[in-house]
């Protein structure tokens, strides 16, 4: 049994370079700013903007029982809650790219001579800036309108996750074990991107006036950092080991799990879930979930078989050694997208709408695989103003399956010096693994595949080590 405390005390920024989004409300730090946009200090706000987590207590639990006394059998559970800290500094590289502390723009101007002529410049030329430790210089500057903002969401929980298990483990024979797993957990506040300046739908709406439908029409994309999406995960493990043992080591793992999820949204610099307002309407498979996954590695080292007075032919022929992995999955989620901002959202990411059945008959050749996965007349585009019927990651990619195979033999030609010839064979039946079909309706190519896996690949190496 255990008790961890993670507090968390945020990033606290040299120069200010951090900002989060309150509407209407006025930067008293930059008093030319755009109102909504806050920085360190600002209407009480903590320098890190998110303030301290002193409240993450996270509880533990084990329990291991050798069920006969043999040694033979054991069951084992445990359970926990596990903390992760917001760490990565990728993710605040954005705040140093907003305002006042840099301005990038593209400046398109009819009078070559003088391209400031235009508002919001009137003629002044903007460069060159304060830089960004400048404070007292960078107050004096005034904020473009419709730029692209950063902003941290408030409130900001640390990333949580309650996980779970409970496995058998049995000695079949010396050095053979077989264990059986359930394995799960469920993840909330995970951190992710969202745009929270989106175009809002209405009568007259047209991709021409998305700026005066903006949340804040002053105002550009919010791409806002905020810890607002959760996961589950449940998965069934087996495994199989063979110590090495009379010349034999296996490994085999089978894994049938499920892990869902809010997707849409996994990357940096995303503009997060297709809806806006509604991030559960992503709620789906997510795109790293496979349904199966058997993996099985193997060593052989057969005994001598072949006697012979020759010292160079028992050397040539004797202590080969054979290993090989085996790789079988089931096909990975396929997202579909509708290729078209219909409901002119700003966002992005509209799913298509769904008009008849994908599914095709079973028992088509593999070319006509190729050139339809799935029936792409069953989806259109959205209707205007929708996000789209389809779920995020509602179909399935061609599974995939892979046998690599390694011959090896070592030489000792004097103490201490080591000789290791070795013929790796990748994707041995060179196998060809269909890759992802295309999955954006507007596209030519949509329900085609247009890529496998690498083909057969032969590698010979020789290793002297000493």
């Amino acid at each position: 049994m255990g008790l961890r405390w993670d507090p968390v005390t945020g990033y606290n920024p040299e120069d200010s370079q951090l900002s989060t989004f309150s509407p209407g409300a006025q930067s008293t730090l930059f008093p030319l700013a755009t109102p909504g946009l806050l920085y360190p200090g600002d209407n009480g706000l903590p320098f890190n903007i998110v303030g301290s987590r002193h409240d993450n207590i996270a509880p533990r639990i084990g329990v291991a029982w050798d069920v006969f006394g043999t040694g033979r059998t054991s069951v084992r559970a445990g359970a926990g809650t596990y903390f992760i800290p917001l760490t990565r500094g990728i993710t605040f590289n954005r705040f140093t790219l907003i305002q006042p502390f840099v301005v990038d723009l593209t400046v398109i101007a009819p009078n070559a001579a003088n391209i400031w002529a235009g508002p919001p410049y009137n003629g002044v030329d903007p460069f060159p800036r304060p830089m960004a430790g400048n404070l007292a210089g960078l107050k004096q500057l005034p904020f473009l309108p419709y730029a692209g903002e950063s902003a941290l969401a408030l409130p900001f929980k640390t990333e949580a996750a309650e996980e779970w298990s409970f496995s058998i483990q049995q000695e079949l024979w010396r050095n053979a074990i077989l264990e059986v797993d359930y394995s799960g957990s469920s993840a909330s506040h995970l951190t992710t991107s969202v745009d929270i300046n989106p175009a809002i739908y209405g009568p007259g709406a047209t991709l021409a006036n998305t700026q005066s439908r903006l949340v804040d029409p002053l105002i550009g994309p919010i791409n806002t950092i905020g810890d607002l999406l959760s996961s589950n995960y449940n998965s069934l493990q087996i495994s199989f080991l063979q110590r090495f043992s009379h010349g034999v080591s296996v490994q085999s793992y089978y894994t049938y799990s499920k892990a869902l999820g809010s997707t849409g949204s996994e990357g940096e610099g995303s503009n997060g879930p297709r809806d806006p307002f509604d991030y559960e309407l992503d709620y789906g498979p997510l795109n790293f979930d496979l349904k199966n996954n058997w993996v099985t590695s193997m060593l052989y080292q057969p005994p001598p078989f072949l006697q012979s007075s020759s010292r160079l032919v028992r050397t040539l022929a004797n202590g080969w050694g054979l290993t090989g992995i085996l790789t079988i999955q089931s096909g990975p989620p396929l997202d579909l997208q509708s290729g078209v901002d219909n409901s002119l959202s700003d966002i992005g990411s509209d799913t298509p709408d769904q008009v008849g059945s994908w599914q095709l008959p079973g028992g088509r050749s593999k070319a006509q695989q190729i050139q339809e996965w799935f029936n792409p007349a069953a989806f259109v585009p959205n209707a205007i103003g929708t996000f789209g019927t389809v779920g995020r990651d509602a179909l399935r990619s061609p599974g995939f399956w892979n046998w690599d195979l390694a011959a090896l033999r070592s030489f000792t030609p004097r103490e201490g010096c080591r000789l290791e010839f070795r013929a790796s064979f990748y994707n041995i039946f060179n196998h060809a693994n269909l890759g992802a079909p295309v999955g954006t309706v507007t596209s030519p190519a949509f329900g085609q595949i247009l890529s496998t896996s690498t083909p057969r690949n032969i590698e010979f190496s020789l290793r002297f080590s000493f």
